[in-house]
């Protein structure tokens, strides 16, 4: 394995400790490594699991659609463990049509992952589309990150009745109000159906 391939694969998850990450790139850089193969002999590791979710924040209005008029719609949620935000789910079209735009991950004004050109064509009895970020983004528990989208085209079917915290196991999703919401999402109603993420655990 080459230092790029385990920066860039390896040492951004936490399967190894601090120090066993310096000591695995002191090995590709040609440094002796029998100091290296005591210390992972001898280290107790939890084993880390990934498990992907998709947490539906509300129940699929039937009868009222949404519609879209140039204003984003958008919410804020926090996690309770450290995850991978992979996308989103949309509701689709109602009707014959297409709905088209963005949905990105925000913190502020700060755009951390997006998906720029997503295209959700009408489909009978197709409620909700999956949309995947270009790359995925790992939230952490304790801040408060927003989804927002900026959508055109057909009216939607919409969301009702929604949840202000969704669970699965011990892992939370807490949903809050975004003031950047001037399209008429917010916590108990419209778009963004549910978020797709992939949960870490310990064994």
């Amino acid at each position: 394995m080459s230092s790029e391939t385990f920066a860039k694969r390896v040492a951004i998850e936490d399967l190894l400790t601090p120090e066993e990450k310096v000591s695995v790139f002191q090995s590709l850089a040609g440094v002796d490594t029998k100091m290296l193969l005591h210390r992972f002999r001898n280290t107790n590791r939890k084993r880390v699991r990934t498990q992907h979710l998709k947490l539906s924040r509300s129940d699929l209005n039937y009868i009222y659609g949404w519609n879209y008029g140039g204003s984003p719609d958008a919410m804020n949620f926090k996690v309770s463990s450290k995850s991978r935000l992979l996308g989103v789910s949309l509701f689709a079209p109602r009707s014959t049509g297409t709905v088209e735009g963005e949905v990105s991950l925000k913190i502020g004004v700060t755009t951390l992952a997006s998906k720029s050109d997503l295209r959700i064509n009408y489909q009978q009895s197709k409620y909700v589309e999956d949309v995947l970020f270009d790359q995925p983004y790992t939230v952490k528990p304790g801040v408060e990150y927003t989804i927002h989208t900026l959508l055109k085209g057909a009216q939607t079917y919409s969301g009702k009745k929604g949840k202000q915290k969704i669970s699965s196991g011990a892992f939370d999703v807490t949903i809050f109000h975004c003031a950047a919401s001037t399209n008429g999402t917010s916590v108990k109603s419209g778009q963004i159906h549910s978020l797709i993420l992939e949960v870490f655990t310990t064994a």
